[in-house]
């Protein structure tokens, strides 16, 4: 049955002054964890990129835009096995491959084998948690009376197996957690080619990750992500200090949630000095607009898109780049120097004016990509039509993003 929605709000803060800080307090502090995240990118450009259909503790993630994806290391079972995950607050279930999977791809670990952890257990068509997440399912085929699940993506990959209830141990601190995660039967698209093994899902439901940590009373119900530029980046499950005197603004979340996702109130967008002419409905639109960091680029409603590319084109021209393409006839321009170094020369700082005031600051290594060739690049912008607009993982590198889940005297979004 449909869960009901937490109250949540988000909070965005400068991610250098993140990094100092994470340092100097180590993987765990106090009633938080710290999950670091590396960035690789050798790995070539995933375009478009996964998006959706529909105390505290630090992990380590990995991944870059150039990849598609950030991913972090769940270690699970008992004795931990450690797996790669995508990080994507665009799903509420976390899943990895089981040993006797019948379709899935090669991945960076070996799939999860029950039958070698003596804490784990499948999970019951008649256990309580089964009836929590509307991709949970009985299965009643090969697997009869036990909980199974499945879930579609926009991309078409797909994911599906049974529900296992096994131990979570923070990294470097041995406390274990039960959490109930998918072990799968069968992957397709994306899904079954990528590296990482699987997915948490730190959706906004009480199946998603982060919310079964609470709920056991392992942290408080916050969490943080921060995706690094050009590398490194951190999850913080739980309450986790910040650094002093941040920038930061603030936003609710949209009253009126899309399903288990994470929708914002937009009320404009700027380009460098000047208020794109978007209408006032047009963010009203479909599933109105997702922070979902299982997307990778940012993804506009089409009057919003159309005013945003015009703006882009407008600005390279007059700053002398040349325009190109690339495979898959993205807008691109050449010209700039490598690595982003010099682009803010060439192209201004955009901004998403949330409600309330909170703001989500754009420079350009935020609306754009580089193609392998160096000083080409290419607008990470692309239309979503009429289905609503979603806010990728590009927008929001070097960026802290916290997501409270309780009841707040204030509820923000902020920038740097």
């Amino acid at each position: 049955m449909p869960q009901a929605r937490l109250l949540s709000a988000w909070l965005l803060i400068t991610s250098a002054s993140l990094f100092t800080w994470v340092a100097a307090a180590g993987p765990q502090h106090g009633n938080f964890y710290i999950f670091p995240i590396d960035v690789k990118q050798s790995a070539p450009l995933s375009r478009p990129g996964r998006r959706l259909v529909a105390a505290a503790g630090k992990l380590d993630v990995d991944g870059s835009v150039r990849v598609g994806y950030f991913y972090a290391v769940l270690p699970l079972g008992t004795p931990p096995k450690l797996f790669d995950v995508i990080v994507d607050t665009g799903s509420t279930v976390t899943y990895v491959p089981c040993n006797d999977c019948e379709h899935c791809g090669t991945h960076n670990d070996l799939p999860f084998n029950p039958s070698q952890s003596p804490t784990s257990k499948w999970l019951s068509c008649n256990d309580q948690q089964c009836k929590q997440l509307d991709t949970y399912y009985c299965s009643t085929e090969e697997h009869p009376g036990q909980c199974a699940y499945r879930i579609a993506y926009a991309e078409q990959s797909t994911s599906e197996g049974r529900l296992v209830r096994d131990m979570f141990t923070f990294p470097d601190s041995q406390t274990k957690v039960p959490i109930t995660f998918g072990c799968e039967d069968g992957e397709s698209g994306e899904i079954y080619r990528q590296l990482p093994d699987g997915l948490v899902g730190m959706g906004n439901s009480a199946g998603a990750f982060h919310s079964q940590l609470a709920a056991a009373g392992a942290i408080p119900h916050v969490f943080s992500l921060c995706f690094g530029f050009p590398t490194g980046g951190a999850m913080l499950l739980g309450d986790a200090p910040v650094p002093s005197n941040p920038q930061y603004s603030w936003t609710r979340f949209s009253s009126s949630n899309f399903g288990d996702f994470y929708s914002v109130d937009v009320d404009q967008i700027t380009f460098g000095n000047k208020t794109l002419d978007i209408p006032s409905y047009a963010f009203d639109t479909g599933y109105k607009t997702v922070l979902d960091s299982g997307t990778t680029f940012i993804y506009l409603v089409t009057p919003a898109y159309r005013q945003f590319a015009a703006a882009v084109a407008a600005a390279a021209a007059a700053a002398g780049l040349r325009e190109t393409t690339d495979d898959y006839g993205d807008f691109c321009w050449s010209g700039a120097g490598p690595d982003f170094v010099d682009l803010d020369r060439y192209l201004p700082v955009a901004s998403i004016k949330f409600a309330g005031n909170g703001t989500l600051k754009l420079p350009p290594y935020r609306y754009m990509f580089q193609l392998s060739q160096k000083g080409t690049y290419c607008m990470a912008v692309f239309d979503n039509h009429n289905d609503g607009s979603l806010i990728g993982g590009v927008a929001t590198r070097n960026v802290l993003v916290k997501v409270s889940c309780r009841a707040m005297l204030q509820h923000d979004i902020s920038g740097g």
